[in-house]
């Protein structure tokens, strides 16, 4: 090894780390031990590597930090930053878990590395902290620019369910219904946004986020705060996931997200077709638990454009029938969402036995059905019957009674799903003879 040049030695070793890197890019939980551990690995192979390694800031740009690290990781992370110099950063810091004497400590590790990277600039921030933290602290930097930023997670931990979530006297908060406190305020490159239990608000009069093109808000955001940001990203916003349930009052006026074409929701809002629009819609995620009288109209609004359906396991659907509404989806996928939570699981058998029997049909143009990790564990005669009836329908099969015959289905993906082997074989036999 000693036969090759420093200069070709020091590009194969950027060469390691920008592989790592740009395979993470935009994932929502970029833990990656390996790509943490690779500059350190070159660095201890020999005296000549070391030399190299540390005079690479390339190596040095990804900051790490868990829960399952001593707390001289701490250490690490202001020794990472120092031989990182002016390069861009891409920062995790998922420390939820650890003891209330140290939450000073995370605070200031977190304000300093915010700090360099407004003076420097970080690409990527994915945060995880103690709900009970000094957010302010935290946060503070996120009031100023941030102009190389391009993806941002914020989660701060929920109390156990027990907890009493609002006792102002456990947590250092801004009062969410601050007017004066916006954040990002220069934020030209952001694209990915992730939010949860911030209180975090935007004004459309000082803030553009016109890069941004993915929106995912779990609990803690005010219907105020959601609709600032909307108007802030509304000439790019593409993918939009709400987990919140909210009050629309009457007179709201509406935001309107032309290039929205994902949206998933998983919070209860009857009337959220009354403040949102987005007239190109294509893929809906939708609760299990979504699925009832209460939430029929704002499903018949955004369904009229919806082509692919994905369907999130949470709790009981009290009327599988509301789906009949996407009646322009060809493609429909199952996901079992894992929420800490106890929740019942979804009997998805029952589900397609009733996609299967119902008329008129659910889903009269379905040709693709994707069943997700988890979901096909107890998938049986429902889905087999379902397949029968739309691959291998005739004539003299369709009911008498229906204006409509459902589209043949084509495609049913179970690899992974869990599903029996038999149902397996049994359904690629009849897509099979559907073919003939």
């Amino acid at each position: 090894m000693d036969a090759i040049p420093l200069d070709v030695l020091r590009l194969i070793f950027e060469h390691c780390v920008e592989e790592l890197i740009y395979a993470k890019t935009g994932l929502r939980h970029p833990i990656d031990y390996i790509l943490r551990s690779t500059p350190f690995a070159l660095a201890t192979t020999c005296s000549r590597w070391r030399k190299l390694a540390l005079a690479a800031p390339e190596l040095w740009t990804y900051i790490l930090v868990t829960d399952e690290d001593d707390w001289n990781a701490i250490q690490r992370v202001y020794e990472g930053i120092s031989r990182s110099k002016s390069q861009l950063l891409d920062v995790t810091i998922v420390l939820h878990h650890c003891d209330e004497s140290r939450y000073a400590a995370i605070a200031k590790l977190v304000s300093t590395v915010l700090l360099h990277g407004n003076r420097i600039g970080i690409r990527s921030m994915h945060l995880r902290l103690p709900y009970k933290i000094d957010r302010k602290v935290c946060m503070a930097a996120l009031k100023g620019p941030t102009p190389q930023l391009a993806s941002l997670l914020v989660c701060y931990e929920p109390p156990l369910v027990n907890a009493d979530h609002n006792n102002a006297a456990d947590r250092d908060l801004e009062d969410p219904d601050d007017k004066s406190s916006f954040y990002l305020p220069y934020a030209p490159r952001l694209e990915i946004l992730e939010l949860e239990d911030t209180h975090m608000s935007c004004s459309p009069l000082y803030c553009r986020l016109d890069t941004l093109r993915d929106l995912t808000l779990w609990s803690g955001t005010s219907l105020d705060q959601f609709l600032d940001l909307a108007k802030c990203a509304f000439s790019t916003l593409q993918k939009l996931k709400l987990a919140m349930s909210w009050d629309i009052p009457a007179g709201v006026q509406p935001v309107t997200l032309p290039h929205l074409t994902s949206l998933t929701l998983q919070g209860s809002t009857p009337l959220l077709h009354l403040a949102l629009t987005a007239p190109r819609l294509r893929h809906l995620g939708l609760d299990t638990g979504l699925m009832s009288a209460d939430m029929s109209l704002v499903i018949d609004h955004f369904a009229s454009t919806v082509t692919a359906l994905e369907i999130i396991e949470g709790s009981a659907p009290e009327d599988v029938h509301v789906l009949q509404a996407f009646r322009q989806a060809d493609t429909v996928t199952f996901t079992a969402f894992r929420n800490l939570g106890p929740i019942t699981p979804v009997d998805w058998d029952l589900v397609l036995k009733e996609v299967a029997t119902s008329s008129p049909p659910i889903w009269p143009k379905l040709a693709s059905l994707h069943l997700g990790e988890g979901t096909g564990k107890a998938l049986g005669d429902g889905l087999l019957n379902l397949v029968r009836t739309r691959s291998l329908q005739t004539n003299n099969e369709v009911d008498p009674a229906s204006t409509e015959r459902p589209a043949k289905l084509a495609a049913v993906e179970l690899v992974g799903s869990g599903a029996p082997e038999w149902l397996c074989s049994s359904v690629a036999h009849l897509l099979a003879r559907a073919k003939v």
